[in-house]
């Protein structure tokens, strides 16, 4: 679906004629599904779900009267469950799915090829394959990104100049829930030999194995660990 067609549906009203005049009907509420990966007692992830209401609702989009907003906030690590709520989410039939992040993305994007998605907090939706270009993403997919893959190299930098005597790190990330860690990966590695410093990646999916890397490089100030 365009963009324009999906604020066509979003913003319209129906009119239908009696006798010789014309009346407006009630627009029906439109139903919009909400995907957030965090528990909802997550104070920033509420701040910010409470300007997206205050924006619709200043645009003219009430909850209770003009829309229906059904949220799932699921904190998890596992893709399985981001699947299964995804699934849910589709099944109450929205007109449109807001989501963060890029491990919900994938799961919605799955789940179906119809219904409208807009995404927040996704690195490089075009180099995932997510949406076509930046400009016109294509399907139904659309959205904003404010993670560029090159800040892997800035951080690495950043990091530098905070630990000049740093020369080993390590990255942590979780390949199932962080699929995106390889794209700023490319950066990191790219940047390491002007920084003097060998970036080791350690995906891990548990705690233990966390726990493990962390007192192998405690103690070195040589080396430290970045989390992504």
């Amino acid at each position: 679906m365009k963009r324009r067609e999906f604020f066509a549906v979003m913003g319209g009203a129906t009119i239908v004629g009696r006798g010789v005049g014309f009346a407006q009907q009630p627009r029906k509420a439109r139903r919009i599904g909400v995907f957030i990966p965090f528990a909802q007692t997550d104070r920033t992830q509420n701040e910010s779900f409470t300007v997206f209401k205050d924006r619709l609702r200043k645009l003219g989009w009430t909850e209770g009267r003009e829309i229906e907003i059904v949220e799932r906030w699921r904190p998890s690590a596992d893709n399985a469950t981001f699947q299964a709520v995804a699934a849910d989410l589709v099944r109450q039939s929205p007109d449109l799915i807001f989501l963060v992040s890029t491990p919900v993305l994938a799961a919605v994007a799955a789940a179906t090829k119809t219904i409208p998605i807009i995404f927040v907090g996704v690195s490089d939706p075009v180099g995932q394959g997510f949406v076509s270009n930046l400009a016109h993403p294509g399907e139904n997919i659309t959205g904003f990104t404010f993670f560029e893959p090159e800040m892997g190299g800035k951080w690495l930098g950043l990091l530098k100049e905070i630990a000049p005597s740093v020369e080993r790190v390590t990255i942590l990330f979780n390949p199932d829930t962080a699929p995106q860690t390889k794209l700023f990966l490319r950066s990191i590695d790219a940047a390491a030999k002007s920084f003097a410093i060998t970036a080791t990646a350690a995906p891990v999916r548990d705690e233990s194995r966390v726990e493990s890397i962390v007192k192998s490089i405690s103690g070195r100030h040589d080396r430290t660990a970045l989390s992504l």
